[in-house]
């Protein structure tokens, strides 16, 4: 086993990568990911590139500062598809969270420990300062991440259908991408979109939240 030394795995509030039944959430053992198990296996390589479509990443400037979120190596600053004027800076916070969950800095004594270690993390900002985006936003992130050579694109986001989406999605599909994305937080409403396209693409994984007992949360799609 790889057991990363960062503060909240070590003490056990990463209850997702790793359920025992700790204090809390007293949750049910191996309610999680298996992070773990995984990490036996690998974790992860440079030579993959994943893309991270959301509000961006914490930067000053054009320098990036967040402590589990500054390597300069791994994060590559993409697109500013929103068009804010402030290049892949999170001014709404989302991003940041789902960019740690997925790719923290791993194993450096600080904050939360990341799923994947060592593959590179492409940010395209695709939601403004409130959290939105729309249609072109999301085809737009798509196609850019995608030409930059990403194999796998995160976009936790969802809403309605649109024939500009299915085309993001088709066309990643076409280039062997993996998308995946949110059901939603609708408190039990139909899956969003783009997730929901993974009825009709194999390339789409649609991905809802459970609890520590491991059941479908209840805000969840």
């Amino acid at each position: 086993m790889y057991p990363p030394n960062d503060y909240y795995f070590e003490n056990g509030y990463q209850w997702g990568f790793h359920n025992y039944g700790q204090v809390p959430p007293a949750g049910t053992p191996d309610a999680d990911i298996n992070a773990t198990a995984g990490w036996d296996i690998s974790v992860g390589s440079s030579e993959i590139l994943i893309a991270i479509l959301d509000s961006g990443i914490p930067m000053t400037g054009a320098f990036l500062f967040h402590p589990d979120l500054s390597d300069t190596t791994r994060y590559v600053l993409g697109q500013d598809v929103v068009g804010d004027g402030e290049w892949v800076k999170d001014r709404f916070g989302h991003g940041t969270h789902v960019l740690g969950i997925i790719a923290a800095m791993t194993n450096n004594q600080t904050g939360v420990a990341g799923v994947d270690w060592n593959c590179r993390i492409l940010i395209d900002q695709v939601f403004d300062s409130l959290g939105i985006g729309t249609h072109n936003t999301f085809k737009n992130g798509v196609i850019h991440a995608v030409d930059y050579g990403a194999r796998i694109i995160n976009y936790s986001g969802g809403g309605s259908a649109s024939p500009i989406k299915e085309e993001a999605v088709r066309y990643a599909d076409s280039n062997n991408v993996l998308l995946v994305s949110s059901a939603g937080n609708g408190f039990g409403d139909s899956v969003l979109y783009p997730a929901h396209y993974a009825d009709n693409y194999p390339n789409v994984i649609a991905v809802s939240a459970t609890t520590c007992n491991d059941q479908l949360a209840n805000y969840s799609n």
